[in-house]
């Protein structure tokens, strides 16, 4: 397409949680640790329109959708429904870290998966071989079938 109808129109900010890890660029990204919110947001201009992309995970949308439908425009002053937004928030929170944790805990089954095939196929191939050599040790021995110890024929 024509880069004249689009652009990024501001700097990419991330809005990270006390704890989130450090994977951004910070001279790339504005980076802002709020605490409770998690979310990459990028302002870009398309066709003269000025258009917001949010990119979050999951379990952050779910907070969010519950959080600006019902305690933001409404209730924004109610401390219980804070609290309770609050307590969303931790979950959705520890459910990223448990998908995440999910993830990293099936890349490491796999791998020890590989590493027992490939031991698996390391001893197959050493019996292979060992059986081999043995086939080959006695193709090198003569048949001394009905010769005594001397080599002579017995009748």
């Amino acid at each position: 397409g024509d880069s004249r109808h689009y652009y990024i129109a501001e700097r990419p900010k991330v809005y990270r949680r006390n704890g989130d890890s450090r994977i951004y660029d910070e001279d790339l990204i504005e980076i802002r640790s709020d605490g409770i919110y998690r979310s990459l947001h990028y302002i870009i201009k398309y066709k003269g329109y000025y258009v917001e992309i949010q990119g979050r995970t999951l379990f952050e949308e779910g907070w969010s959708e519950i959080d600006h439908d019902i305690v933001y425009p409404y209730f924004k002053d109610d401390e219980m429904l804070k609290d309770f937004s609050t307590l969303l928030n931790r979950l959705s929170g520890m459910a990223d870290e448990m998908s995440s944790y999910f993830r990293r805990m099936k890349g490491t089954k796999e791998a020890w998966e590989r590493k027992i095939e490939e031991s698996r196929d390391r001893e197959e191939s050493r019996k292979q071989e060992e059986s081999r050599d043995r086939e080959e040790a006695r193709a090198r021995i003569p048949d001394r079938a009905g010769e005594d110890l001397s080599g002579k024929k017995i009748n």
